[in-house]
């Protein structure tokens, strides 16, 4: 497993304090807006795989893309999507663009492969602070 974060502004980072150097094969500090430095450890991490290899990607969004309910409970996978603040709204738009990619590049037609496999996971913002 791979990570990449801006460097924690505080010491010490929780990333540091819950040892999670130990979880990641490799982790990066670096500005994600650097194209170069992005490029750089994608190319470590070995994430430009040919398609006839097998490739698994998982996109992780946001709890917000759930049409807030007001509910005392959290929400489930198949409740329904929306975003009546720009922030939802954009995460919204990722999942449908995530979706669109799922469904048309990952099956048995003919314009689509076996070999590659994309999920969404949608996590609350628990941690924070540049980890």
């Amino acid at each position: 497993m791979h990570g990449v974060a801006l460097a924690p502004d505080i010491r010490p980072a929780l990333f540091d304090q819950l040892e999670l150097t130990r979880q990641l094969a490799d982790h990066h500090l670096l500005d994600i807006g650097d194209p170069a430095a992005l490029a750089s450890v994608a190319d470590t991490c070995h994430l430009q795989v040919p398609l006839k290899h097998s490739c698994a990607v998982v996109m992780v969004t946001t709890d917000k893309v759930y049409a807030n309910q007001e509910w005392d409970y959290g929400y489930r996978e198949d409740d329904r999507l929306g975003g009546h603040d720009p922030y939802s709204a954009s995460k919204v738009a990722a999942e449908i663009a995530i979706a669109s990619w799922r469904d048309g590049f990952c099956g048995t037609a003919p314009h689509q492969t076996l070999h590659l496999r994309i999920a969404t996971a949608r996590a609350g913002n628990v941690i924070g602070g540049g980890d």
